[in-house]
Order: structure tokens, then C-alpha cells, then sequence
């Protein structure tokens, strides 16, 4: 792999130089360059990034913050903290915690003078999953931001919890972490619950949209590369992915 990088910088520069230097054609030029266009997009599209830089911790350890909101809930330990631009959800999917994320993310926004007008938002994910409908309030809201929100998934994600990280604009992974998906069966005792949480009633109607809902989200809201077909097939029984399945599924952009 460091190879190919190193032989397409050089042979990128040097048609470069060789145009500044000796005037060649400027269409021989471009043809070099948009044949490297992938090359040149993808090396850019990368964002360096190094979690241990963004230690929530350390930050308020050190007090070194201008931005800084705290929610915890003792009952069932969800916890989210936001620091300056980095939102760290430590915490299950239901109205509340997506009340308090996109009140936090609001709070990013109005005092953005405070840290950088071209920043984005980091929104450190560990979750086991949660309520799906409680996620409308945040694809409504994400809909309407114009500030860019790059999801950074930690350690794990479930259900729910994948939604989240798969909705924002750039989705990052810990290539240590993983990502599981819960199996869910209608004909089981309480076809209303999806791992442990309780997605809707259970009546027919009901479930029948909450069904419809997981498959329109993971194969037509979400940018990933899963069928109505294959999420049929992973619904049937628990499915455990690492981050190099999750960048083949689509429903990450990146591995660091």
C-alpha cells in the first residue's frame, strides 16, 4: 500500500514540476491529473485523527474547554458530556438522550465564534441501542444543520446506537471497536422489544411499521450498501461486525 501512495505522489509531482518548469501541454497536464482524481480524493478525504487527542477526561482534568454541558441519568447510567465541539454519548437511544444531543449540538452552534466557524462537530458514540422512533427528532434535526457532524464510534454500537453513528455526515470507527446487531424475529413472546428495549406496542399495526422502519433506515436513509434482501438475512440471528466489515456494509467511512 505505501508503494502505490509513493509511486502515484511521485509521478502526481513530478508531471506537476515538469509543467511549471518546461511549460508541457496543460491538457497532457490534466489528463494525468484526472486520471489520479481518485487517488488525490481519497487521500484527502482522510481525517487524521488520533482519539487519544480528544480524551474527555483530560480535557476537564486540564479545564481546557470553552464549551462544556454534562447529562447523567443514575437509573440507567446514560451519560453525555460536551466538550467545546465534542459531544461524547455514553448513553442509550430514547427521547430524552436525543433531546439532550441535539440541544448540546444547538449549543455548538450558537457559540461556534467562541471556538471556529469552520469546525465540525465530533459525536463520540458508545451505545447498546434504544428506541428508533426516538431518532426522528434527529434525522428532522440533522436535516436542518448546516454545521457538518462526524460520528466517531469508540468502542461498541448496537441497534439503535449504529443508526446514529451511520446518519452523520462522516462516520469514523476505533479499528478496535465493533458493532453488533441484534437479532429480531416477530414471532417471539414480546415482538414489540428489540434487544432489550421496548420499540412500540404490540398490536399488529405496530409492529408491522416498526419492522418496515428498521429496513427503510439501514437500506434506504442510511448511505450503506445493505438490500432489503440482506437485512432479512441479518435479522435472523445476532450479527457481530468489526470495523473492516462495517467499511464493506457502508455504514463506515473510515478505519483509524
Amino acid at each position: 500500500m505505501f508503494k502505490l501512495i509513493k509511486k502515484n505522489f511521485i509521478s502526481i509531482f513530478f508531471y506537476i514540476k515538469q509543467f511549471f518548469l518546461y511549460k508541457i501541454d496543460y491538457f497532457y497536464l490534466y489528463f494525468i491529473l484526472y486520471n489520479n482524481h481518485s487517488f488525490i480524493l481519497s487521500i484527502m478525504s482522510k481525517r487524521k485523527l488520533d482519539i487519544s487527542d480528544f480524551d474527555v477526561n483530560e480535557l476537564i482534568k486540564n479545564n481546557n474547554y470553552k464549551l462544556y454541558n454534562y447529562y447523567n441519568n443514575p437509573t440507567n447510567c446514560d451519560v453525555i458530556t460536551q466538550c467545546d465541539n465534542h459531544i461524547y454519548f455514553n448513553a442509550s437511544i430514547n427521547y430524552e438522550t436525543i433531546s439532550k444531543l441535539i440541544l448540546y449540538i444547538q449549543s455548538i452552534i450558537n457559540n461556534i465564534h467562541l471556538l471556529d466557524s469552520n469546525l465540525s462537530i465530533y459525536l463520540h458514540i458508545n451505545s447498546k441501542g434504544g428506541i428508533i422512533v426516538a431518532l426522528n427528532d434527529f434525522i428532522a434535526f440533522k436535516k436542518s444543520c448546516s454545521v457538518e457532524i462526524i460520528s466517531i464510534v469508540e468502542n461498541d454500537c448496537a441497534d439503535a446506537g449504529i443508526i446514529i453513528a451511520s446518519l452523520c455526515n462522516y462516520r469514523i470507527i476505533n479499528k478496535n471497536a465493533f458493532i453488533k446487531l441484534t437479532n429480531y424475529n416477530p414471532s417471539y413472546t414480546c415482538p414489540n422489544y428489540w434487544n432489550y428495549f421496548k420499540q412500540c406496542e404490540n398490536n399488529n399495526m405496530e409492529l408491522e411499521n416498526f419492522k418496515q422502519n428498521i429496513y427503510y433506515i439501514f437500506c434506504e436513509l442510511i448511505d450503506s450498501k445493505i438490500t432489503n434482501e440482506k437485512m432479512g438475512k441479518y435479522l435472523q440471528s445476532d450479527r457481530l461486525w468489526d470495523a473492516k466489515k462495517c467499511k464493506k456494509l457502508g455504514l463506515i467511512d473510515e478505519i483509524i
